[in-house]
């Protein structure tokens, strides 16, 4: 199925659109969520197909300086992705191996079905990677829940 690629460009309260493969072809949309649908219409129009014989990729054009913050964005998730990864691992281990605690357990206790327990359990990096260091992570001060502060030497304050 043919795909295709919509600009989308802010003007004023609008977002106006152009497919650069179909020339002539502009459309406009008060809101980005309609975007797809307004160049979907105008495609099947001018093309003379149905709507539903093509895909809509639709992108917009921001400013530099918006496109380099949201990549920083991407990067800042992708970073807390891997981390959120590497403490799920350890937690794993810690869990089935030193409180012996089965995978159906460790589950229960982290919230993840037993199938990723045993997948995070088992998971060992490959040659050359290396995983996020989260001993700094396990080492921060933990609240519990009711108000208090466990620091890592287990030891409890209000």
């Amino acid at each position: 199925m043919k795909t295709y690629t919509v600009r989308a460009e802010r003007s004023g309260h609008w977002w106006a659109l152009e497919a650069p493969a179909v020339p002539g072809l502009y459309s406009q949309a008060r809101r980005l969520d309609q975007a797809e649908e307004m160049a979907r219409d105008a495609l099947s129009a001018m093309l003379e197909v149905p709507p539903d014989s093509f895909e809509v990729e639709i992108v917009p054009v921001l400013s530099p300086g918006t496109e380099q913050v949201l990549r920083a964005r991407a990067a800042a998730r992708a970073d807390a992705e891997r981390r959120r990864e590497a403490v799920d691992r350890e937690a794993a281990l810690a869990l089935t191996e030193d409180e012996g605690l089965t995978v159906r357990d460790a589950g229960k206790v982290m919230g993840l079905s037993f199938q990723r327990v045993s997948q995070l359990a088992a998971h060992t990096p490959s040659a050359g990677q290396e995983l996020p260091e989260v001993k700094d992570e396990l080492d921060k001060d933990q609240d519990d829940g009711f108000g208090r502060v466990e620091n890592a030497a287990g030891s409890r304050t209000s």
